[in-house]
């Protein structure tokens, strides 16, 4: 490092008097030391805030009296006076007691004869600006640490996500398949023993009629559960087909429809159980919706059917049918005055085959499953809300026309 020099004609010149052509506005904190002792003769004012001492204090002490004890300033001071060597100290040392960290610029200040009269000290406290930033290097190293393991962990995460997004995506797969299989089965099943349950239904008949009176009571009894089991047999197959043909119709579109023109028909199929326990049914303006029309017909004929045949006994059934907009939505309700149903059984009376009353009343148990089959093909939900003694009201969705009505 070149040396800087600051040459002084008269060697009599006071320090103190050199220091006051130098800036006491100086941001920059600066003393003036002269001597082997190293005694201050100058400070500026940013150098007394530094120092946290006011000037009248520090002028005529040792230098290593304003500095904390164990910094390498006091040595580099003496190098500087014995050498007339600029010289540069940066930073205190690691376990210092003083809680600051300071670094010089030392220029000795000689005479034109070469004659050291002392040393000029520029001080930088570089604290704030050390601590921040070994506190954001600190920082940033965490920060990457942790955004590392953080990206290894959402890395690992999005394996075993994948993984088990592909898996679940093929045990839908295969589901699907089996549930598809197994309509396809039960509609061929059930298709194919219509026919030998025709012949079986017809020729006991026949037998029946044939032999007439001379039956014993005991085998009309037998012919009778003959019949009775055949047809209920046959009731069963229908039911059992329609619900497999409502699995096999999913991928066929949904039309705009009335939906008061399927309440309609599924009464007029039913007009025979009507007139016989003289039920009355009343049927609110029924909005259009997107639908099957021979679905629907089947999901009102079996909810009103129902309301017919779990009726109280010696009491005119009473059925209402209801909508009620809801967004993009109808929510259509059928309500009856029957015995109801124990809210515990509620969700088990969609399945296939539940029934709560066993041969108490006659039926397939397949009715309200069908119903369900039905609404969720259309992608609605049907729900029932009941108390025993107190009939029960089925509630079902569908979606409304696109072109709004």
């Amino acid at each position: 490092m070149e040396t800087p020099v600051i040459g002084i004609t008269q060697p009599e010149i006071d320090m103190a008097a050199l220091c006051t052509v130098m800036s006491e506005a100086s941001p920059v904190p600066v003393a003036a030391v002269a001597g082997a002792g190293s005694i201050i003769r100058y400070v500026n004012p940013a150098f007394c805030a530094l120092a946290g001492q006011s000037s009248d204090k520090l002028l005529g002490r040792a230098f290593s009296d304003a500095v904390p004890a164990g910094y390498d300033c006091l040595a580099l001071l003496d190098r500087v006076y014995r050498t007339a060597q600029a010289e540069a100290h940066i930073g205190g040392g690691d376990g210092s007691p003083h809680p600051l960290y300071w670094s010089y610029a030392m220029w000795p200040a000689v005479t034109a004869a070469g004659e050291n009269l002392g040393i000029i000290i520029q001080v930088t406290e570089s604290t704030a600006a050390h601590e921040t930033s070994a506190a954001l290097n600190q920082a940033l190293i965490i920060g990457s640490v942790r955004q590392h393991r953080l990206t290894e962990k959402a890395e690992a995460l999005n394996v075993q996500l994948h993984a088990e997004i592909v898996d679940r995506k093929r045990a839908e797969e295969e589901l699907l398949r089996a549930s598809q299989e197994l309509e396809q089965f039960t509609y061929a099943v059930t298709h194919d023993l219509n026919e030998p349950l025709r012949t079986v239904t017809a020729y006991t008949q026949l037998l029946a009629r044939r032999l007439g009176a001379q039956l014993n009571p005991d085998e009309q009894v037998f012919m009778d559960y003959i019949i009775a089991g055949s047809r209920r047999m046959g009731d069963l197959i229908k039911d059992l087909l329609f619900h497999a043909q409502v699995g096999n119709a999913a991928g066929s579109a949904l039309l705009p429809l009335d939906c008061g023109v399927a309440a309609q028909a599924a009464i007029v199929n039913l007009k025979g159980s009507i007139q016989e326990c003289q039920a009355v049914i009343t049927v609110d303006e029924l909005p259009r919706v997107e639908g099957d029309f021979s679905q629907l017909v089947q999901l009102f004929q079996n909810l009103i059917g129902n309301g017919l045949k779990y009726r109280k006994a010696r009491a005119i059934p009473e059925i209402h049918i209801a909508a009620e907009r809801q967004g993009s939505r109808w929510l259509i309700s059928v309500r009856d005055n029957g015995i109801g149903i124990n809210p515990e059984y509620a969700e088990q009376i969609f399945g296939v085959f539940k029934r709560l009353h066993g041969s108490q009343y006659s039926g397939t148990g397949i009715g309200l499953a069908i119903c369900k089959r039905v609404v969720e093909r259309h992608g609605g939900r049907i729900w029932v809300v009941s108390e025993e003694g107190l009939g029960a009201t089925f509630f079902f969705t569908l979606a409304a026309c696109a072109d709004g009505d």
